[in-house]
């Protein structure tokens, strides 16, 4: 494991070689440390400004328009999917000796998915996690993230299109999903990109580059998980 000082933290960078483990044990766990992370920061999909510290989403610049309630809170989006990935998970499908209630009842899915190591890990891993507005993360569902002919605003201003089981995120993210899922794919070995998508995600990820703020922040996860992503740190040596 090598070692990388980036804007004055300690970045771990990876082999993949197999290795899954990690320092952040579940997705609660993880959901606590990204409030730290992004204490004031905007909603991924739609830029809304949002603080932990006030409790409160300003929706008057990002001019996004909700279609059902809204509560003014956000929530932690996996770019790439836990539904699509989770699935290749024996557990999931068919459930597994230790997946009984205390009432003797079996289950299967996602709460069975958690007694695999390797499941746990993915759903809790930083970097495939992003601050989103509640209703968006739920219509987007396991949707592949692509490119949606027509510019349809659903949500009043927010540049966020859902149409046909699919998804297409504003310009100034592609590249930030590209890299994500580039890294989830390479660091757990399950396929999450389809040969189709793959020529779209490296120019997304040539057209929305990466930025000094980009590389604090995957210098902060780093921090807290034990690893960075090389698919960022490696435009941040720069």
């Amino acid at each position: 494991m090598k070692k990388l000082v980036l804007l004055g933290l300690i970045v771990s960078i990876s082999s993949f070689a197999g290795e899954f483990k990690h320092k952040v044990s579940s997705f609660n766990k993880a959901k606590k440390i990204l409030k730290k992370i992004y204490p004031e920061y905007k909603t991924f999909y739609c830029g809304c400004d949002y603080s932990y510290r006030t409790k409160k989403v300003d929706v008057s610049k990002c001019g996004y328009v909700p279609l059902g309630n809204y509560k003014g809170f956000i929530d932690f989006e996996h770019i790439s999917a836990a539904q699509s990935w989770g699935q290749s998970f024996k557990e999931w499908r068919e459930g597994d000796p230790r997946c009984v209630t205390k009432k003797g009842k079996k289950y299967k899915g996602r709460r069975c998915a958690n007694k695999n190591p390797k499941y746990k890990a993915m759903e809790a891993d930083l970097h495939n996690l992003v601050p989103a507005l509640p209703e968006l993360n739920r219509r987007r569902k396991n949707y592949t993230l692509t490119e949606i002919s027509g510019e349809e605003r659903k949500y009043g201003k927010c540049d966020f299109e859902i149409s046909n089981k699919k998804a297409e995120p504003r310009d100034s993210v592609k590249g930030n999903v590209a890299r994500a899922l580039f890294y989830m794919q390479d660091r757990y070995g399950i396929k999450v990109i389809s040969n189709k998508q793959k020529k779209l995600y490296e120019a997304w990820n040539k057209m929305d580059k990466v930025t000094l703020e980009d590389c604090r922040i995957n210098a902060l996860k780093a921090k807290y998980q034990g690893n960075d992503n090389p698919f960022i740190t490696k435009y941040c040596k720069k």
